[in-house]
């Protein structure tokens, strides 16, 4: 996939935007899903496992108690 398909807006949203505040309204959005992308795959690397993966919590055993960590 070349540089200008990968970053070429679909068809289908050129279609429906009409106005100048539509188009901003998307490229806003598309900017806020981005980061949020950036962030997680961030957090991810960090923790070094995706966030509320429970194939990676262990049950522990205190005082008679199974807890989750």
């Amino acid at each position: 996939m070349s540089e200008n398909e990968l970053f070429k807006i679909p068809e289908e949203a050129l279609k429906k935007i009409k106005t100048q505040a539509e188009f901003e309204a998307y490229m806003q959005e598309l900017y806020k899903q981005g980061v949020e992308d950036l962030l997680k795959a961030e957090i991810n690397e960090h923790l070094g496992y995706p966030k509320h993966d429970p194939s990676f919590y262990t049950i522990m055993e205190m005082e008679g108690e199974s807890i989750l960590i």
